[in-house]
């Protein structure tokens, strides 16, 4: 395939059973006779895709002796026994890392013969793994450095799990694409070694802060929206030096106690620069609204409840530049931003706020001669998919404010939004005016 000289990255997407075997056996024996030229021992990653449909396999046992220098093994739609891994046994002693997460079949056989396994893969450290399959996960356990969890959307909360999770005591990272519960997490908190944790969704009903000094963790991820409740049940991390949360949750259900606590463990990482926006440096604020009344409006009680969680955000006030706002589903639901919303918003996170990008909102009478006010130093408004603008109240916004440069910007507008800017555009021309105000359509 490549010379001994060259690392070879090969992919086999396997649609003959046959074919694929006589090819394994030609690089095997290429490999006995010396010709390193035209043998496999480049090979340093290999995929494997089974397309066949075929459970019993004529090639698998085939693959060890082919790769001797593999470290990096993916397969995919595969029915694997134990005979296959019995082939990399004695011949793959590189090999690192193993990825079987993907449309796999597990056979009763290997589930019963997993014991074997760390025989097999003596230098195996990295394991991407479906969680469907705690037998492996518990044989390989003792010896991975690193381990992916996969199967999104299914709750990893078996017992089998836990226990195949405990015998992971050398762990240093792990990423959870399965929602992770308090009773896994509490599994979790018991790996003294593991350093960095990489989570899809997580969802805590109570506070784990007792687990202060089991804790290391050093870097966290949070992929999906992060509900503040989350945030505050979080265990305590002394040893942290990065979070990265994708987005922070508000509902009617967020208590003022638990918003505050999740902003003041924000606000502190952000201060000693330790906290990131799904990669970025823009606070992204998710309200998970429940869908409106039949004539389109949020219950009292609802709306209330989510202007005192936002308030309670107050911890965070100064450390933010830019902040983004939406909701969770706003194809749904065209939330209110009025008067009422921008004075609470800007008290909580007003203060130093830069650009600030709004998407899907409603914005509701009051809202524009509110907006400075609320926000002095703000420099930038971006509506996001705005559905409609009164043309005369952005008129006299941009007519007041001619003198301080400001940029208002719509992001993919819907038509009669984009039809009410071109008016304002066509009134400040025929009245003369020269406004520092620039509305941009993207």
């Amino acid at each position: 395939v490549a010379s001994r000289s060259s690392d070879l990255n090969l992919t086999l997407n396997i649609k003959d059973s046959q074919a694929t075997a006589q090819l394994l056996m030609q690089a095997f024996q290429h490999r006995q006779e010396g010709n390193e030229v035209r043998g496999w021992s480049a090979v340093r990653k290999l995929s494997l895709q089974d397309n066949t449909g075929v459970v019993e396999s004529v090639w698998q046992h085939l693959v060890g002796p082919a790769v001797p220098r593999l470290r990096q093994l993916e397969v995919q739609d595969m029915s694997l026994t134990i005979s296959f891994f019995l082939s990399l046994h004695g011949f793959c002693p590189e090999l690192e890392y193993l990825e079987m997460s993907y449309g796999n079949h597990v056979s009763v056989e290997l589930e019963r013969d997993a014991a074997l396994l760390p025989a097999c893969l003596p230098k195996l450290t990295a394991l991407d793994i479906s969680h469907r399959h705690p037998e492996l996960l518990s044989a390989l356990g003792p010896q991975l450095r690193s381990l992916e969890l996969q199967d999104w959307g299914h709750l990893a909360s078996s017992a089998n799990l836990r226990a195949a999770l405990a015998r992971c005591t050398q762990l240093q990272k792990l990423h959870m694409f399965t929602p992770v519960d308090d009773e896994i997490l509490d599994t979790i908190l018991q790996l003294p070694t593991v350093r960095e944790v990489h989570f899809h969704s997580i969802q805590l009903e109570r506070s784990h802060a007792s687990h202060t000094a089991t804790c290391s963790w050093t870097h966290v991820k949070l992929n999906e929206a992060a509900a503040a409740a989350t945030l505050a049940a979080l265990p305590s991390m002394p040893q942290l030096e990065q979070l990265d949360v994708a987005f922070l949750s508000i509902g009617p259900s967020t208590s003022v106690q638990a918003a505050s606590k999740a902003a003041a463990l924000l606000a502190g990482l952000a201060a000693a620069g330790k906290l990131s926006w799904g990669g970025e440096q823009c606070m992204l604020l998710e309200f998970d609204m429940p869908e409106p009344d039949a004539e389109g409006e949020l219950d009292a009680d609802v709306a209330a409840s989510i202007h005192a969680a936002v308030a309670a955000l107050s911890p965070l006030n100064g450390c933010i530049q830019r902040l983004w706002c939406g909701v969770k589903d706003h194809e749904v639901l065209q939330w209110p931003m009025g008067a009422a919303q921008l004075k609470t918003l800007g008290q909580a996170l007003g203060s130093g706020l830069l650009e600030l990008d709004l998407d899907g909102a409603d914005i509701a009478a009051g809202f524009w001669p509110a907006l400075l006010p609320n926000f002095p130093e703000l420099s930038s408004l971006s509506l996001i998919d705005q559905e409609e603008l009164s043309a005369e109240d952005l008129v006299l916004f941009c007519t007041s404010n001619a003198q301080r440069p400001f940029t208002i910007e719509l992001f993919d507008p819907q038509e009669p939004a984009e039809a009410a800017v071109e008016e304002v555009q066509q009134q400040l021309a025929a009245q003369g005016v020269d406004s520092l105000v620039k509305l941009q359509i993207t």
